[in-house]
């Protein structure tokens, strides 16, 4: 699962800030603080869940680093995260200085964007690597289009998943209104998810275990029930994230399907993925909508080619529109196929039995594997230990 980068930046006046900040305050996968600081506080950050220690530092100096830098310095605690130092001018002694104190680099204007975000997710990356565990890979799957078969898909692949024996998945249906995943498993949907969100506060991974459904094959679920009206716009992102977190404690493997829709809440998860697969079918409209969808998540929510696989659902290779016209319409994107089996899908969703489970062999249960292993390819890997929300339940802001 993606964290944001959570970068701070220090230095001894707001002015040394002010640029650096302008120039990354909108990098999406960018979390940044700031602090100034000055000769009254011997501590950068508290350390607490209010103010943790972020994951890497800038250290913003200005011309006269030589007054500034060894404050800064000194101010750093025994073990700090990983860090580089930012200076308007360019000097050997800066840099010997900077590298002796443990800087990984030290760079100079004219800063580019590109380059400089990518430094720091780098660092932050190293950085929240040391203080955490690995992290659960999360796949979220979202329709191109209404009905191009999401929730199908993302069943099959956590059902495939979970036959491995070897790591532990969950499948979350996030469709607080329409949601069917429990009706492909032949599962009754119980308020799961919407009771974790509501005490999201209180969970912890061993906790959740009693909001999750599980499988016959071994698959968690974590679902809502349909027999109560919730609206989106009532769940604080703020609890998602939180359930996010603990999520990530809880399971090895996250397969999220998402509505059809970008808002706050899908974002949240979004911008968390390890890969999107983004679900459509052969024809002009489905096209037309996957290029609108694919540009909203690289524009809007900074979401690489390389971490989205574009699947086109009950594949015909006689259809007009074909393979190579959306290889050629989003270049440099994978492309994956899965055949069509109307009555196979329809007696799968039906009876509640996967396809991966029910039919194996056949053409459909074989791509849908394989599918699988392309999305979540299996590792050996030691399992992690085992261990829904009201729309009125916000969290309390904070003052």
């Amino acid at each position: 699962m993606l964290h944001k980068s959570d970068v701070m930046l220090v230095g001894r006046s707001r002015d040394a800030l002010s640029g650096v900040v302008g120039l990354l305050e909108n990098q999406p996968l960018l979390s940044l603080r700031t602090h100034v600081f000055g000769n009254g506080r011997s501590e950068i950050w508290r350390g607490d869940a209010q103010d943790p220690k972020p994951h890497a530092l800038a250290l913003c100096v200005d011309e006269d680093w030589r007054s500034c830098l060894p404050g800064l310095l000194q101010g750093l605690p025994d073990t700090p995260p990983p860090f580089l130092v930012l200076c308007p001018t360019s000097d050997i002694e800066l840099l010997r200085a900077a590298m002796r104190a443990g800087a990984r680099d030290v760079l100079s204007p004219p800063y580019e964007v590109e380059d400089l975000t990518s430094q720091l997710q780098a660092l932050a990356s190293e950085g929240h690597a040391s203080a955490h565990r690995e992290s659960a890979r999360l796949v979220a799957f979202i329709n191109a289009k209404g009905g191009s078969g999401a929730s199908f898909l993302a069943a099959s692949v956590a059902s495939a998943v979970a036959t491995r024996k070897v790591r532990k998945p969950l499948l979350v249906d996030f469709d607080l209104q329409f949601g069917s995943l429990p009706i492909y498993l032949n599962m009754s949907a119980g308020n799961g998810l919407i009771k974790a969100l509501e005490f999201v506060d209180t969970l912890d991974s061993e906790a959740l275990q009693g909001y999750v459904q599980v499988h016959d094959n071994g698959l968690h679920l974590l679902a809502a029930a349909m027999d109560s009206l919730i609206l989106p716009d009532e769940i604080a992102d703020e609890r998602i994230k939180k359930l996010l977190n603990i999520l990530d404690t809880a399971y090895n493997e996250i397969i999220v399907d998402l509505p059809r829709r970008i808002d706050r809440h899908t974002a949240a998860i979004l911008e968390r993925q390890d890969q999107v697969v983004v679900v459509t079918q052969q024809s002009v409209t489905h096209l037309r909508d996957t290029q609108r969808l694919m540009k909203i998540l690289h524009d809007h929510l900074g979401i690489t080619a390389e971490r989205v696989l574009i699947v086109l659902n009950r594949f015909n290779k006689q259809a007009e529109v074909r393979a190579d016209d959306f290889a050629n319409v989003f270049p440099g994107i994978a492309i994956e196929t899965v055949p069509g089996d109307y009555a196979r899908v329809s007696e799968s969703i039906n009876l509640g039995i996967p396809v991966v489970d029910g039919a194996p062999r056949s053409p459909l249960g074989k791509s849908l594997r394989a599918l699988s292993n392309r999305v979540l390819p299996q590792q050996e890997s030691l399992q992690k230990p085992a261990s829904g929300l009201f729309g009125w339940l916000r969290l309390p802001a904070k003052n």
